[in-house]
């Protein structure tokens, strides 16, 4: 595993940047409620259009926040997956095309091309699913 995950070193600031956009996403997504209780409190309750009007503002911007940041988020974690499986992809196929002759013939290609897809994406999964979903979980429950 360490030799698999070794090819992802070099995308480590796209799954970084991914992490923080995920980060803030999320921190938008708990200081809604509080804006709403604000808006609750200081506006309807107290019958201020203004502060009703400033605060729902502020958590349409906050909204437009998160929605970009979900987005750039995804094409950062999607591009640092899809880069370390080509990069294993070219690895994997060197190391094929140094098999010799009688070790190759053992193996049907059908064979080869069906495993080594299934590793492949079996090793992407994490590094997308890292920058993704399973710190967004982690937080949540936080």
């Amino acid at each position: 595993m360490k030799t698999v995950f070794s090819y992802a070193k070099p995308y480590k600031w796209p799954m970084l940047i991914a992490l923080l956009l995920m980060f803030l996403e999320l921190t938008v997504e708990l200081i809604q409620p509080l804006l709403i209780a604000k808006i609750i409190d200081d506006g309807i309750l107290a019958e201020d259009v203004s502060v009703v009007w400033t605060w729902g503002s502020a958590m349409m911007g906050l909204a437009f926040v998160a929605f970009f940041s979900g987005v750039i988020n995804s094409y950062f974690a999607a591009h640092a997956a899809q880069s370390f499986a080509f990069d294993l992809r070219q690895a994997l196929f060197r190391q094929v095309q140094s098999f010799s002759m009688a070790t190759f013939l053992r193996f049907p290609t059908s064979g080869l091309i069906m495993i080594n897809e299934r590793r492949i994406d079996g090793a992407k999964r994490p590094i997308h699913g890292l920058a993704c979903h399973v710190a967004s979980a982690i937080i949540s429950y936080w």
